[in-house]
């Protein structure tokens, strides 16, 4: 029964976490100046306005309201009793677990996201990085992006090495020392949760 309920949590929360966020993300959105592939320049905000934002605090009643509907309302039954069987010794204990589950539910999605859009080289040259300790080389990764473009030219017609080595990097798989690209902490459990979930079939590219 535990595996059908959390996944009741890890949504609820993942949802709050967007709603608590959207001030901050559409302040960014409006001071956004240049984008490009290094990165998003923004400008300055003023000191004061943003000392004033951030003692803004939103209602728990607006967060009640976020996406409620039927399936939600039988879910929190579910979750009530759930948490009704374990034993906090304080609301702090409570809100670290709640918030725990926040944390795993994010960090999951972005597993999810990460294994949809991954191409079947890179993961390659993840668990290659990953058996390693000096990591694979620059050109390791310039010959595999060429192997694959030559063996299946139109499905990366639109794939540049720039962004088949910057999407390895932006989503944390692989960090770049010197000439040579290494498995980070979050790459790592990246692959665990692959075996974990049997998400260890072969994708394209």
């Amino acid at each position: 029964m535990e595996h059908l309920i959390w996944p009741g949590v890890v949504f609820l929360l993942g949802v709050f976490g967007v709603w608590i966020l959207r001030k901050p993300l559409g302040r960014l959105i409006d001071r956004v100046t240049h984008i490009d592939k290094t990165g998003i320049r923004a400008a300055a905000q003023d000191v004061t306005t943003a000392k004033i934002e951030q003692k803004q605090l939103i209602p728990s009643r607006d967060l009640m309201e976020v996406n409620f509907n039927p399936i939600i309302r039988d879910q929190e039954a579910r979750l009530k009793n759930y948490l009704a069987n374990i034993q906090f010794d304080s609301s702090e204990e409570r809100e670290a677990l709640l918030l725990r589950t926040l944390a795993r539910s994010q960090v999951h999605a972005q597993f999810d996201r990460t294994s949809m859009l991954i191409y079947g080289s890179q993961l390659e040259l993840v668990v290659e990085a990953s058996s390693r300790l000096s990591g694979i080389g620059e050109e390791e990764l310039r010959n595999k992006f060429e192997q694959v473009k030559s063996a299946d030219p139109l499905f990366h017609e639109q794939t540049t090495l720039d962004s088949y080595r910057g999407f390895l990097l932006n989503t944390g798989l692989l960090i770049s020392e010197g000439d040579r690209l290494k498995i980070t902490p979050f790459g790592k459990e990246f692959l665990k949760f692959l075996v974990d979930n049997g998400l260890t079939h072969r994708r394209r590219g």
